[in-house]
């Protein structure tokens, strides 16, 4: 697609145990918005610290692994009360459940020592969750290149859930293109449409576009999360989507980072649809020479 991506910190994990920092294209200049993970195979074990490193150390394998189950549990029981009750947009405390989750995954991905032995602490659905998501956002942030502080970018209010949904829905039955993948382009490109640019590269939107491929395969306004959604669909499908999907999200960012984190998001929304909501529940957090900074969600003063 020709066109930087804001690599957008959103490394986390999806509710209900079935469940991934983005990366740009090649030649791009990279950003620092981080990104998400990889359907491929396990993570190669990372040098590990001494036995006192206080984020290897077995108290603090134990405890971090404890707080994954619950964190787990507690935000597939929120995700099924918010749907069965069709609220529409989550309030504070279901938000604050994803942050919950979501600051473990962003900790198991920074600290590989302490990622490892967590790992192999786990067992069924959530290691397997947890190693993708892992893997993914390794890959991911390890592309990113941190910004001097301070960091000003604008960030605005998704739209709903289930609005998004019907979009996705109606890129598929127009251009075959699965929804889960349009949800999980939307969601690695501006976490739902919370961060929409521009980019380094002058892409703009939900889905991220430069002008010039928008001209070609926009129709209405790029800011709009409709229209942003039926190009991206529109562009995959003359890039060889849904028979080639692979070649399509490679060329709507050359990084095989990208790819696996679309793919990998794409099968956890298609194992449930309840990962697609907790997924929304993702915060922007962007990289800096002086560490992480949280831009939207509880506790970033938005």
């Amino acid at each position: 697609m020709k066109r930087a991506l804001a690599v957008v910190l959103i490394a986390g994990m999806a509710a209900c145990s079935s469940g991934p920092d983005v990366a740009d294209q090649a030649g791009s200049p990279t950003s620092s918005v981080e990104p998400s993970p990889s359907p491929s195979p396990e993570p190669s074990p990372s040098p590990e610290p001494s036995k006192h490193s206080a984020e290897g150390n077995v108290s603090t394998v134990t405890s971090v692994t404890r707080k994954l189950r619950r964190a787990d549990r507690a935000l597939d029981a929120a995700v099924t009360s918010w749907l069965a009750e069709d609220k529409g947009r989550p309030d504070r405390e279901l938000l604050v459940l994803g942050l919950d989750e979501q600051n473990l995954m962003r900790r198991l991905i920074k600290k590989v020592p302490l990622g490892n032995k967590v790992l192999r602490r786990l067992e069924g659905p959530l290691r397997l969750e947890t190693h993708r998501n892992v893997k993914a956002g390794r890959g991911l942030r390890a592309l990113t290149t941190p910004l001097e502080p301070p960091v000003r970018m604008k960030t605005k209010r998704p739209a709903s859930p289930k609005e998004l949904l019907g979009f996705y829905k109606k890129g598929r039955r127009r251009f075959r293109i699965p929804w889960t993948i349009l949800a999980s382009v939307n969601l690695v490109e501006s976490k739902f449409g919370r961060l929409n640019g521009p980019s380094s590269a002058g892409a703009l939107g939900p889905m991220q576009f430069i002008p010039s491929t928008w001209d070609a395969y926009g129709r209405g306004d790029i800011m709009d999360p409709h229209d942003s959604i039926m190009a991206a669909a529109r562009y995959l499908r003359a890039s060889g989507a849904p028979a080639r999907m692979r070649d399509a999200l490679y060329a709507y960012n050359h990084s095989t980072a990208y790819v696996n984190a679309i793919l990998l998001y794409a099968r956890q929304m298609e194992r449930n649809i309840k990962n697609y909501y907790a997924y929304y529940l993702w915060q922007v957090f962007v990289r800096t020479t002086e560490g992480d900074v949280q831009l939207t969600g509880p506790g970033s003063g938005d």
